[in-house]
């Protein structure tokens, strides 16, 4: 190692616990919260007027719609959005810290990055363990994708402990995650209309990060599909266009 960045006032971003409170905020406004997979309803014109909820057909009207499928949209969407789309699979894994010994728990040890691997302090708000998050194996239908982690990707995580925290080499698994990124073939976001239908948006691409640039991209999403764009200058960036087509079995 080269360089060292030490951010003392950095911290750990929830994502769950974050998008359950939006989501309680949302409907303390006034909006309605609706579980359910979605489809495109009706064409016509070039627009759709609803999208239908699940196997009831539940119908959904509005004048403008927005996907934000995350690793669900080369399924959705797989003439255009699947040439564009990759989704891997990544792995966590969360291990028992040593009876006793505080160095791996919060606030005695801070969140870290290396190369390709993240992680994170025991945290005692729920005590899962020590996390390691590592590159894992390639990804398949989100639906029905296996979130079991074999043995067989077991091994680089137990490399990065052993090299960066000796003292954590030989402790046990808790528990095991595994789960889908987005990642764009241009890794860029894609906000731009769907190339056929005028009122439908598709918001996307957050290639592993785009929940820590949520604040940022409600804003400017928002803002592009209401009409007033307070960031006109990255319209160009985030279009689905031709030329960033991947070729086929681009990984």
């Amino acid at each position: 190692i080269g360089v060292g960045l030490y951010e003392p006032v950095a911290g750990v971003a929830r994502a769950r616990a974050a998008v359950r409170r939006v989501a309680q905020i949302v409907q303390n406004r006034g909006a309605s919260l609706q579980l359910g997979r979605a489809e495109l309803g009706d064409q016509a014109g070039g627009r759709i007027s609803e999208i239908v909820l699940g196997d009831q057909g539940e119908r959904v009207g509005g004048d403008l719609f927005v996907f934000a499928l995350g690793p669900w949209f080369p399924k959705q969407f797989p003439e255009f959005m699947g040439p564009r789309m990759r989704i891997p699979m990544g792995v966590v894994f969360y291990y028992g810290t040593p009876p006793g010994d505080q160095r791996f728990s919060h606030p005695n040890i801070p969140s870290w990055n290396f190369p390709g691997v993240t992680g994170w302090a025991n945290l005692p708000r729920d005590q899962r363990g020590f996390r390691v998050r590592s590159g894992g194996k390639p990804g398949d239908d989100p639906d029905t994708s296996v979130r079991w982690v074999d043995e067989e990707f077991h091994a680089r995580s137990r490399t990065i402990l052993s090299e960066r925290f000796p003292d954590m080499a030989d402790a046990p698994i808790l528990e095991t995650r595994a789960c889908h990124y987005e990642s764009t073939v241009t890794r860029d976001w894609i906000i731009d209309r769907h190339p056929g239908l005028d009122n439908v948006w598709i918001a996307g691409g957050g290639n592993a990060e785009g929940f820590k640039f949520g604040p940022m991209l409600g804003e400017l999403i928002a803002g592009r599909v209401i009409g007033s764009d307070r960031f006109p200058d990255l319209g160009e960036q985030f279009r689905i266009r031709d030329e960033d087509l991947g070729p086929p079995g681009e990984v």
